[in-house]
C-alpha cells in the first residue's frame, strides 16, 4: 500500500511538472534523473577546469526533498538547519536542458577570481534570489528539490511562475570551496573514489 501511495505521489509531481512546463511553453522537458546527470556533469567539468580535487558527485536525498517541499521560501529562516547542514538555491526554470546549459556555460566562462568574488558577495547578502554558486561547492554530496508556487519570482507582467527550490547537503558553509586545488578526484572523502574527476561512491 505504501509503495502504491509513493508511486502515486511521484506520478502527481511529474504531472504537475509537465503541465507547468507546457503552460510556460517549455518543449525541452527532461527527467529528474537527467536533471541530476546534468548537474553532476557540470560539477565534473568545473572540477577539471579549475583543478578542484574534492568535487563530490551528488545523489538524491529524500530528507532534503521533504524539507524543500515543506519550506516557505518567502521567509529567510524557514529552517534552523539552513547554513548548518544544508544550503539552497532557487531558480525559475526547471527540468529544462537549455536553461541548465546556459547557466552552467556562464559559470564555466567566468574566471576563478570572478566566481570567488560572487561567492563572497552572495554570502554577505540576505537576498533570496537564485544563488548559482551552490552548484559548485565541492563538499556537497546530496540534493533534494521541490516545485514551489513562485511567490518570490514575479515575471515582468506581474504573473507568478513556479520555481524550483533545491537543497544541498551536508555542508552548511563554503569551506570546501576554499580548499587547496589539485588533480580532480584526488582528494575524495573517505569511502569515495575518483570517477573521472568526481568523487563518487
Amino acid at each position: 500500500m505504501k509503495i502504491q501511495q509513493h508511486l502515486l505521489e511521484i506520478s502527481s509531481l511529474w504531472v504537475l511538472i509537465l503541465l507547468l512546463n507546457f503552460a510556460l511553453g517549455d518543449d525541452e522537458l527532461i527527467t529528474e534523473e537527467e536533471h541530476l546527470r546534468l548537474i553532476n556533469q557540470f560539477r565534473r567539468d568545473f572540477a577539471k577546469k579549475f583543478n578542484v580535487a574534492n568535487m563530490h558527485e551528488l545523489k538524491f536525498d529524500k530528507n532534503l526533498r521533504d524539507i524543500a517541499e515543506n519550506a516557505v521560501i518567502t521567509y529567510i529562516d524557514w529552517n534552523s538547519d539552513r547554513y548548518k547542514t544544508w544550503r539552497y538555491t532557487i531558480f525559475s526554470s526547471y527540468w529544462n536542458q537549455k536553461n541548465f546549459n546556459t547557466l552552467f556555460d556562464s559559470l564555466l566562462m567566468q574566471s576563478e577570481k570572478e566566481i570567488l568574488e560572487t561567492i563572497i558577495q552572495r554570502e554577505d547578502s540576505t537576498d533570496l534570489a537564485k544563488q548559482d554558486h551552490e552548484f559548485i561547492i565541492p563538499g556537497q554530496k546530496a540534493i533534494g528539490c521541490a516545485v514551489k508556487d513562485g511567490r518570490i519570482s514575479p515575471t515582468t507582467h506581474g504573473e507568478q511562475r513556479a520555481v524550483m527550490l533545491c537543497l544541498f547537503g551536508p555542508e552548511g558553509y563554503l569551506a570546501t570551496f576554499y580548499e587547496a586545488r589539485g588533480p580532480p578526484g584526488s582528494k575524495c572523502d573517505e569511502g569515495y573514489h575518483n570517477k573521472d574527476g568526481l568523487c563518487g561512491l
